[in-house]
């Protein structure tokens, strides 16, 4: 199965090396109202919600510049959540890539709704990450109920065979694309 993942893995970041600035700029905004609407939808934009800053080959999904949320940050190998403005996060630099995680780890949470990057999905739910199981280990360790939305381009969506999962992969509620939200079976 390990083999089969990373394939598509390498499918997919070659696919995504060729998008251009402008389309990241535009689909990211086209994300942004899908978002917007599947919160309001499910009475959820309230909600304290846990989100990523992209890396240069990702979605946007930061759908409000001025609102709290709570992003990531690695700690002993495990993330956890602080709440902050997407303007206060700070570059880092490991695992090879440069990434924004908040400044200070003075308010942990636990959110309630996660968006979720990954390099791939299916319309069902099922989600490929980048191969080193940080949210899948983190969903694990969470004792009450989530609201977890993979997010990405449409280019990024595969057929549900296509995407191997094992019994310790989290599968996404929802997976909304800047032209789509799938409500997960």
């Amino acid at each position: 199965m390990k083999d089969v993942k990373q394939e598509l893995r390498n499918i997919v970041l070659s696919s995504l090396k060729s998008f251009n600035i402008e389309k990241k700029i535009a689909d990211s905004k086209l994300l942004h109202k899908n978002l917007k609407k599947l919160l309001a939808t499910e009475n959820l934009i309230q909600a304290q919600i846990g989100i990523y800053s992209p890396l240069d080959d990702e979605i946007d999904p930061i759908f409000d510049r001025e609102r709290l949320y709570a992003f990531p940050k690695m700690d002993s190998d495990q993330l956890k959540f602080f709440e902050s403005y997407s303007n206060d996060l700070e570059k880092m630099k490991a695992y090879g890539r440069e990434f924004k995680e908040p400044k200070v780890k003075e308010r942990c949470i636990e959110p309630e709704i996660f968006i979720v990057p990954g390099l791939a999905f299916s319309a069902e739910g099922r989600r490929l990450g980048r191969g080193k199981g940080y949210y899948d280990k983190y969903f694990r360790s969470v004792q009450r109920d989530i609201v977890k939305i993979g997010v990405c381009f449409d280019e990024q969506i595969f057929d549900e065979d296509q995407i191997q999962m094992s019994s310790l992969d989290a599968f996404m509620d929802f997976v909304v694309t800047p032209s789509r939200i799938y409500q997960a079976k």
